[in-house]
């Protein structure tokens, strides 16, 4: 799904964007400073989507908010009551779980002391 709307947005990063790998899929992040939508282009072909940037994944929002979004000009100001309910209204995918190979031996280093994981 693409739309010339998204050239109405202003990208906090200019031209450039974040390259993100998740769950074996590559996706490019934009977020527009003026309205703090986020939007990712999967390079498996499907296109722009408007996500959810979490602390440690980003999740597809519902197509529903992906077709709005994707077809409204940006609005220029951040509409967080607006958006609100739309943010959580996430596609579900299934974790991959990759399973461990080699034995954990139990000690990590961190800032070069010694830890003991749990």
């Amino acid at each position: 799904m693409q739309s010339n709307s998204l050239q109405t947005h202003f990208w906090s990063n200019g031209p450039t964007s974040h390259q993100i790998f998740q769950n074996g899929r590559t996706m490019v992040h934009q977020r527009c400073s003026r309205c703090g939508r986020d939007f990712a282009f999967e390079l498996d072909g499907s296109g722009w989507h408007a996500v959810y940037v979490g602390a440690f994944k980003v999740e597809l929002l519902a197509e529903s908010v992906s077709q709005q979004w994707l077809t409204d000009q940006c609005p220029g100001q951040p509409l967080w009551e607006q958006d609100q309910r739309a943010r959580t209204l996430r596609i579900r995918e299934p974790d991959v779980v990759i399973p461990r190979t080699k034995p954990n031996l139990g000690i990590t280093l961190l800032s070069g002391r010694k830890r003991v994981q749990s």
